[in-house]
């Protein structure tokens, strides 16, 4: 049940038994719609947002109207279409953005055009909790023993209530709140999963307007993960399904429970209208085009004012036809009346609305709780309720992942876990029919202050063992005055006589379906009576009627009565008149105060008793404005108009200050008798001073006007686009634009003038150019992460619509140079800073002044040669024979390559480590050498070692030094083909070699053929010393694989001197 702000005006008790209340406030229904209702007291909303629905069957062209006729005027935008999942069978609903806070002006023109059948505030709503600190572990909620120093039993009896449950259905419950923990140790298990998902894969699978929305969506970032970041959805989860019997943790009141999250509530527990009614069709959306069975939402938060949006989601008119959803709401933690000040959207008059007030473990209303004897429902345990929270760091995170808080956010997950066991038990039930059932099988609670419709607290047990049907039957009521067509004024009494099968709770008086007044029944009666004053409507015909509602919440309708307000203007009063007598001396000023209580007639009268003098009548209102001035011969007569009430100054001057009268000022005023003023219909003429018309602006720039009107100008507002930029009262009008708040291009300015009489005239509208863009601009050499050296060219290019005028070149944030002309490039000598790493930028500059700085390129320079030393042999050695000479290199930025001199003549060149080089040391004189070697890096620079000087001695004969090297072998063949490998044998030593052979082989067998020689062993003979000799085969590939060919060089004895194995394949 709701109940709309409801400003008391009468209370008294009628027949002891009814307690009556008439208001200024309006009831809402899913079915009534009224866009001038009367917003909630002490509500939030975001200033400058505001949601439209238009009405079914308005089409898009329709809406294109619309936003051409009121957008530019009221300087709004749309900021979302908020029909994301196409289930608004017709209707439309945006999210509109003003520039400034939007007025009720605004709203009510919105509301009145016939396309339109709400516009209502982006209402702000929060999480509904008690924050506490004390850690309760015990769940007294569900079984009260006493444990936490409560009464015993003052609980919902869940341990009975599984003792009786039967179902293993699988019950789909939605958690509409900051979102769900879905990895929670005691939730994980119980989490739904979109069986139109597929995780991870980044896609829209079940084309609904969000990718991987696997266990519910975040309206606030309009994306698929739902993940609590404040732990307080978490925590109503755990009330509701915490996985019971698992050995950890807690246990909720469900079972077989899957819970849907859906976020709209922020890290600080705030979230607005827009995102709540996102979540709201979400759940909807699954449920009525998506086949998931959905019967049940939890909403424990609230705030704002009455929203007709939100009233369409719950009622699910974006679904006609389609079984209701029960959605569960917390009443709210104000410790108020929701009949007088409501709470949404526990609230909302809506039959598959259940409002949730909270208890204490003594079975009291807990002292934060809302109530309401119509407007709330039922109660649940709502204090110090231990539950599920995040592990990590939020508002209600805490290491061990259970914590206890308090609020009817805490009460409603009860009521929602038993909806959940009895829908469970009995899943042909509807959400009517759960409602009802929980409703009726109440535990009672001690009558106090407090109170709700049912006065009890909700009780799984009963409501899984209740063989009472529900109650489903309306009462039924009748108008019994005033009477049809009755004329009536002022305060009249109006009554009502309504029956039920088992009691009336309230009746409720509308005029042309919007809420007058509402009796509260404190016993069984029939007749329900009260007074209304009739000046809270206008004179006219006006429809009547009585609804009267039971403690199920079944509400029976009247016929309508229509009657006639006929309540007629004050009177014009009998005339006042007032005298004041007295001396007027020389050259002397003379005041009368008079107090004026109401606008009318004024007429005065002055006469005097000597013609010579000379007096000036002069009369001032409240603001001290002249109304009336006047002399001459007498008597002056003077008449005017009160339009104010004040004190009235008249005052009267002498101009002849040589003579002196005896006066007499008559002062006569007749309430009520002042004419209608006149009517200004002249709008005020407004043009656009600066910028001119084809400007070319940028930065912050003023927008000035002229305006002029024939009674006077108030104010002139500026537009960019339809957006309002700013408002100025005062000429010269003028109003500052950042032009960067807008995109580049062409843009529309104009302005309106507005009078005191509320008439407006539009500037002609002005078109500019607005470039705040910077050019484009990246380095394209060197490359982000090279290294280099000496002299280097930086190049980069730019480009801007206006012109690019200069780049600029920065080495370490220090200017380069500049260049003008494109390409755009400077030279860098890198020697000018130390080696290791440096940031390259550039910026630009255009025609209009705007400038753009590249993205940075970091590179490392490089201008020392690599580190590099001889090895082998040592300084001093004597060598003979075939020497190997090794060097050790190392650089930052890598070596490439070493090379050996001897006596500075290249010997040779290494480019892998370790380096190294073979000197055969009998290509030259005996006596002293000296070794050297030069290292490169990878950008150029070298360096060369220290020398090493030795001695060559080879006088005395060396041994033979055999070395064996082939050539002609292919690495691939065909079948057939033939190739001949030669393999030469080389003597470094110093004596000759005898007795040499080489023989080949390979592997398979079949894979090669000897043709010449056919023998696989050849004789070398003798090799002198550093001479060579060669031998060489005649080989065809004989069998398509692929293998290996090995070439041995043996001496005389036989031994193995050197051995050379390369891959080869025969093809087909």
């Amino acid at each position: 049940m709701k109940r709309l702000t409801l400003l008391t005006f009468g209370l008294f008790l009628v027949l002891a038994t009814i307690l009556f209340m008439f208001n200024t406030g309006f009831s809402q229904s899913a079915t009534v719609t009224n866009n001038n209702l009367p917003e909630a007291l002490a509500v939030t909303s975001k200033p400058n947002e505001m949601i439209i629905g238009f009405k079914p069957g308005v089409t898009d062209q329709d809406v294109r109207v619309f936003y051409d006729q009121y957008y530019p005027q009221y300087g709004l935008i749309e900021k979302e279409n908020l029909n994301k999942n196409g289930t608004d069978q017709g209707r439309r609903l945006r999210l509109a953005e003003c520039p400034e806070t939007y007025s009720s002006e605004m709203m009510a023109v919105l509301r009145s055009d016939f396309r339109v059948e709400y516009a209502e505030p982006n209402y702000l709503y929060s999480t509904q909790l008690i924050p506490n600190d004390p850690f309760f572990p015990q769940l007294w909620g569900l079984h009260n023993t006493g444990q936490t120093g409560g009464q015993t039993d003052a609980d919902i009896d869940v341990p009975a209530a599984w003792d009786v449950s039967t179902s293993n259905l699988p019950v789909l419950l939605a958690v509409i709140d900051t979102g769900v923990d879905y990895t929670h140790e005691d939730l994980a298990a119980n989490i739904w999963t979109n069986p139109g998902e597929i995780a991870g894969d980044g896609l829209d699978n079940d084309n609904n307007g969000y990718i991987d929305d696997i266990h519910g969506i975040n309206a606030i970032s309009g994306s698929g993960d739902p993940f609590d970041d404040n732990g307080h959805g978490t925590h109503v989860a755990g009330t509701i399904a915490a996985i019971r019997g698992n050995g950890i943790g807690v246990a909720g009141v469900g079972q077989n429970i899957k819970i849907i999250a859906c976020k709209f509530l922020s890290s600080t527990g705030g979230g607005t209208l827009a995102d709540a009614i996102e979540c709201i069709r979400y759940v909807n959306d699954l449920k009525h085009s998506r086949g998931q069975d959905i019967l049940i939402s939890n909403h424990s938060w609230g705030g704002g004012g009455f929203s007709q949006a939100i009233v369409d989601a719950l009622a699910g008119l974006d679904s006609p036809g389609m079984a209701s959803i029960l959605h569960v709401a917390a009443a709210g933690n104000a410790n108020s009346d929701n009949e007088l000040i409501p709470f949404f959207p526990a609230s909302y008059e809506l039959s598959n609305v259940l409002a949730v007030a909270a208890t204490d473990h003594n079975d009291l209303y807990a002292i934060f709780s809302n109530f309401g004897s119509v407007s709330v429902d039922v109660a649940a345990p709502g204090g110090n309720i231990l539950s599920t929270v995040p592990t990590g760091t939020c508002q209600h995170c805490v290491l061990t992942g259970y914590k206890a808080l308090n609020g009817t956010s805490m009460a409603s997950p009860h009521v929602a876990g038993t909806a959940s066991l009895v829908w469970g038990n009995e899943p042909t039930l509807t959400a009517d029919d759960i409602k009802q059932r929980l409703l009726s099988t109440v535990e009672p609670l001690a009558v106090s202050t407090k109170g709700t419709l049912t006065n009890g607290r909700i009780n799984a047990m009963q409501a899984l063992n209740s063989a009472t049907p529900p109650d489903v039957t309306p009462p039924t009521v009748s108008l019994t005055n005033p009477n049809q067509n009755a004329i009536i004024a002022g305060t009249i009494t109006v009554s009502a006589t309504a029956v039920d099968d088992v009691a009336v709770a309230a009746v409720e008086f509308f005029i042309d379906g919007l809420l007058v007044g509402q009796l509260l029944s404190t016993a069984p009666a029939s007749l329900f009576t009260g007074s209304w004053d009739t000046t809270s409507v206008l004179n006219g015909t006006h429809n009547l009627t009585a609804q009267a509602v039971d403690a199920a919440g079944n509400v029976g309708t009247s016929l309508s009565v229509s009657i006639t307000v006929q309540n007629t203007a004050p009177p014009v009063s009998d005339p006042i008149a007032t005298t004041f007598s007295d001396r007027l001396q020389g050259n002397a000023i003379n005041n009368h105060n008079l107090t004026i209580d109401a606008a009318g007639i004024v007429d005065v009268n002055l006469s005097w008793d000597d013609d010579r003098a000379d007096p000036l009548l002069t009369v001032f209102d409240p603001n001290n404005n002249v109304v009336a001035i006047q002399g001459g011969l007498q008597p002056i007569q003077i008449s005017f108009t009160a339009t104010i009430a004040g004190v009235y100054v008249f005052e009267i001057q002498n101009q002849n200050n040589m003579r002196k009268a005896d006066y007499v000022l008559q002062i006569t005023h007749t309430a009520g008798s002042a004419p209608p003023p006149d009517t200004d219909i002249t709008a005020p003429d407004v043009s656009l001073l600066s910028p001119a018309e084809g400007s070319k602006v940028s930065g912050s720039i003023t927008n000035s006007a002229t305006a002029s009107d024939n009674v006077g100008v108030t104010q002139v507002q500026f537009f960019v686009d339809g957006v309002l930029l700013g408002t100025d009262t005062t000429a010269p009008y003028s109003a500052s634009w950042n032009t960067t708040s807008v995109t580049d291009g062409a843009h529309t300015l104009t302005a309106r003038a507005f009078d005191a009489a509320g008439n407006t005239g539009f500037a002609t509208a002005v078109n500019v150019t607005v470039d705040n863009s910077p050019p484009a601009l990246n380095i394209t050499s060197p490359a982000d992460g090279a290294t280099v050296s000496a002299a280097v060219t930086i190049t980069a290019t730019g480009s801007d619509p206006s012109g690019v005028t200069q780049v600029q070149f920065f080495v370490d944030g220090v200017l380069l140079s500049t260049d003008t002309v494109a390409p755009y490039s400077t030279s860098w000598n890198t020697t000018s800073v130390t080696d290791g790493a440096h940031t390259l930028t550039a910026r630009a500059s255009d025609n209009a002044g705007n400038t753009g700085t590249s993205t940075s390129v970091n590179v490392t320079v490089d201008n020392s040669g690599p580190a590099v030393n001889i090895t082998s042999p040592a300084g001093g050695a004597t060598v003979s024979a075939a020497v190997t000479i090794t060097a050790a290199a190392s650089d930052p930025s890598g070596v490439t390559q070493v090379q050996f001199f001897v006596d500075g003549v290249l010997l040779s060149t290494d480019t892998v480590v370790p380096y190294s080089a073979s000197w055969n040391t009998t290509r030259v004189t005996d006596g002293a050498h000296t070794l050297t070697a030069q290292a490169s890096d990878t950008v150029g620079n070298t360096e060369i070692s220290t020398s090493v000087n030795v001695t060559v001695d080879n006088s005395v004969p060396q041994p033979e030094v055999l070395s064996l090297s082939v050539s002609g072998v292919a690495a691939s063949i065909n079948r057939g083909d033939e190739f001949r490998a030669t393999e030469t044998v080389t003597n470094a030593g110093g004596t000759t070699a005898a007795g040499l052979t080489v023989t080949v082989t390979w592997s398979p067998l079949r894979i090669l053929q000897l043709e010449n020689p056919p023998n696989q062993t050849q004789s070398i003979g003798s090799v002198a010393a550093g001479g060579s000799s060669n031998v060489s085969w005649l080989i065809q590939g004989d069998k398509q694989g692929s293998g290996t060919i090995t070439f041995t060089l043996n001496d005389s004895d036989g031994a193995t001197v050197d051995v050379i194995t390369q891959s080869i394949t025969v093809n087909k």
